[in-house]
């Protein structure tokens, strides 16, 4: 929150930042410049005027480092208002979706001068039913509830609330918390009052956009629109507008241009409260823009359900909702729109992109946000190529801080697309999970929109162009680390190898019901002697820590030599009668229900997938699922099978180059080949290389998924062994995989530093890989 010359004092100041949802409020007088915090009591802290011209980056650092704890503020103050309103309708017998608009009343209320007798902001049906739930409402407590939530108090500061400041700058965080508290039954305590728990439903696909990269995504698309400022028309849509976040970012930019066109903007979304909260965002920003020339469109629909209208911008964060989430309906609906491009399980974001795309008039922009893992999934490679011919690439994003998106572990991606001729070259922005990267980011991409000047690469976060024939002839869109990207260009004339020409990495066994064929180690000694020989210690992702394998639990295996062994029901009764009748009779229609024994004509109780290479005695890395240090364990031979996780076996190409190099004879590798490679895996050189390559998840792990790590740059220690300048690195590796501790320093420091040197970097690299693999 910005004040110029005429400074609020303290009070005031402090109740306009918390309003905003904003740490500080900057008051920049003719001589000082005042920074106030309003959680803390007290002055304002001064600074000279000319002191803060002079090292503004410098200023800029210390108000982003001086942040508020995630979760404090207006937003959760707003809700509990929600809740007040919803626990008095439910009080009087109200329906509960008549809550919604009632809330949206008694914000109206705040928003206006009290006494002033304006119209309403919020259109509603004459027949509403919260038009006269709301005005019994105000009779009684609610109207004692509206005084006490026009202000809070913070240790000893109070502070006004100013609604329609909290509407303006949060009002996508607030409507978004309303519509989830909707999902969920109200929860009254004895008095009748709303229950304020924290707890909450998934969020399922949708995602509160951050305004700024609403902001910046909208900013950058309208740039785009061919000769925008000419037109006396102007259509913008968002097709999954949700509370109209983008929508509102779209009328604020075109204000602050000056555009004086005739705008229509549409919005669609498939729930209803969505839309009265949009409509209710946008009409507030209406008030602010007493000279628009502006109609809106806000309808529910389905906007994969047919044609969408023609429009000059379309700015949009869709549903991110994996494949297994989809409905049959809306899978169908993706194999209509993306016709070639439906390869694998496709995300139902990308559908869409593409049917967004088909919606712009000639000239016309596209600004979305979709999943970072589509720029580099493999399945998703004919979709990437399909929009470089459909469309102009302008822009794209890859958003590190997963912290942006509430309650979504989740990376982001941004793109611009236009009708019409690519350029040369696509603006790129890169920005890691460090705190404050991605602000950082979109602040200098705006100073350069508007035609500033800044610096483009920082240690953070980059601002950069690649060209676009670059693009498209690469397998994946991913933007890296500038200095990671230099490491991997070394890399790929010192260690052409990869882990695909090394291992072959395999999943392991898929049981399809954990619950019923997988048992602790205590349960499984409560079964009789003769029962345990039919089950195998079992590798879990709980069984890798730390770089040791921890196996404590067992798997029901009823297979030998890749053949079921027990092939009726009564042979099956027989060999395992307790164990058949606690744990498998008991869930027969389940098991029997499992789409990989009905599809199959499988018998009901056999595994999902029992994997024939899962017979153990060859040594073998291990690691789990998602990973990064300490995900990686070797098993030089035992008899375990993994079950959550992958299996590593070395390649013949490997054996044959071990055999020579060890002297041995056959085409296994010896165990001190893959005792060296658990080392190396463990180590962050290696995890920096997921970085480039894997999807990354988080906690700072990566997908160890085939189709990604085979790419990883992988040394080939057998041939390293057989050179004698290299030999005592190898060695050394080995040593060290024969004891993985990646909780102790001394071991991480010499696992990196042998790491370094079996692929030739410089150990000043190391530094890269840390911030990477963070």
């Amino acid at each position: 929150m910005l004040s110029v010359a005429d400074l609020p004092d303290a009070s005031e100041g402090a109740s306009w930042a918390w309003s905003s949802d904003v740490t500080h409020h900057v008051g920049i007088g003719s001589d000082y410049v005042t920074v106030l915090r309003w959680d803390q009591a007290g002055p304002a802290r001064r600074f000279t005027r000319r002191s803060v011209a002079a090292q503004l980056e410098t200023f800029y650092t210390f108000l982003l480092n001086d942040r508020l704890e995630r979760g404090r503020g207006v937003v959760r103050h707003v809700i509990e208002l929600f809740r007040s309103v919803r626990a008095a309708v439910h009080a009087i017998g109200g329906p509960d979706d008549a809550s919604l608009g009632a809330f949206l009343l008694a914000l109206d209320d705040l928003t206006r001068p009290r006494g002033s007798g304006s119209a309403r902001a919020i259109p509603l049906a004459p027949d509403d039913p919260a038009r006269a739930l709301y005005s019994t409402l105000v009779q009684g407590r609610l109207s004692v509830e509206l005084e006490r939530f026009s202000r809070a108090h913070v240790g000893a500061r109070a502070l006004d609330l100013h609604a329609g400041l909290s509407i303006r700058h949060a009002g996508g965080l607030i409507f978004q918390e309303a519509h989830f508290e909707l999902l969920r039954p109200p929860s009254l305590d004895l008095l009748g009052n709303a229950d304020g728990g924290k707890s909450s439903p998934s969020r399922g696909g949708a995602h509160f956009t951050p305004p700024a990269i609403a902001r910046s995504i909208v900013e950058h698309a309208l740039t785009s629109v061919d000769g925008l400022d000419s037109k006396t028309d102007l259509v913008v849509l968002d097709p999954a507008c949700g509370s109209g976040a983008f929508l509102h970012e779209a009328l604020r930019a075109l204000r602050r241009r000056g555009f004086s066109g005739r705008i229509r903007v549409v919005g669609r979304d498939i729930s209803q409260a969505a839309i009265s909260m949009a409509r209710f965002v946008l009409d507030r920003a209406l008030v602010d823009w007493s000279q628009h020339k502006v109609s809106l469109d806000l309808e529910v629909g389905d906007s994969l359900a047919g044609a969408l209208p023609l429009a000059d911008v379309v700015v949009m964060n869709p549903p991110f909702m994996a494949f297994a989430a989809l409905s049959s309906t809306q899978r169908e609906q993706m194999r209509e729109i993306l016709g070639k491009a439906y390869q694998g399980r496709p995300d139902l974001s990308m559908s869409f992109i593409t049917h967004a795309l088909a919606a712009l008039k000639p000239g016309g922009a596209l600004g979305c946000l979709f999943p970072a893992s589509l720029l580099s999934l493999t399945s998703a490679a004919q979709w990437r190529q399909d929009l470089l011919e459909r469309a102009g690439l302008r822009m794209l994003a890859s958003i590190g801080d997963f912290g942006l998106f509430e309650y979504a572990l989740v990376q982001v991606a941004g793109a611009v697309f236009v009708n019409g001729p690519a350029d040369r070259q696509v603006l790129t922005v890169w920005t890691d999970n460090d705190a404050g990267a991605t602000g950082s980011a979109l602040r200098h991409l705006r100073k350069l929109q508007m035609g500033g000047t800044t610096a483009e690469d920082q240690k953070t976060w980059r601002i950069g162009r690649l060209p676009v024939s670059r693009l498209a002839a690469q397998p994946d869109w991913r933007l890296r680390a500038p200095r990671l990207e230099l490491l991997l260009q070394e890399l790929a004339e010192t260690v052409p190898t990869t882990v695909g020409d090394l291992f072959k990495v395999q999943q392991g066994i898929r049981t399809g019901d954990n619950a019923v064929f997988l048992l602790s180690k205590e349960v499984w000694q409560e079964l009789p002697p003769p029962e345990r020989r039919y089950f195998r210690r079992a590798i879990t992702n709980a069984s890798v820590r730390e770089g040791q394998l921890e196996p404590s639990e067992y798997v029901f295996y009823p297979y030998k030599r890749g053949e079921l062994t027990l092939r009726t029901a009564d042979e099956l009764s027989a060999a395992v009668p307790t164990y058949f009748e606690r744990y498998l009779k008991p869930n027969e229609a389940r098991l029997s229900g499992r789409s990989t024994v009905a599809k199959r004509g499988k018998p009901w109780w056999t595994l999902a997938e029992h994997r024939n290479f899962e017979t153990g005695g060859k040594a073998r890395v291990i690691s789990k699922y998602f990973g990064g240090v300490g995900g990686f364990a070797v098993d030089l031979g035992s008899d375990a099978a993994v079950v959550q996780g992958y299996s590593w076996y070395p390649l013949s190409k490997l054996a044959k180059a071990a055999s020579s190099a060890s002297s041995q004879v056959g085409d296994s590798v010896s165990p001190g080949f893959v005792q060296a490679y658990g080392a190396l895996f463990n180590t962050h050189i290696f995890a920096a290389l997921l970085a480039a390559y894997s999807a990354p998840v988080a906690g700072g792990q990566y997908d160890l998924s085939k189709r990604y790590v085979d790419l990883v740059n992988l040394p080939d220690l057998a041939l390293l062994f057989a050179d004698s300048s290299s030999k005592a690195d190898v060695l050394e590796l080995e040593k060290l995989g024969s004891n993985i501790r990646t909780t102790d320093a001394a071991w991480v420091t010499a696992a990196n530093m042998a790491a370094a040197k079996v692929y030739r970097v410089d150990a000043s690299a190391l530094i890269v890989v840390d911030r990477a693999a963070a």
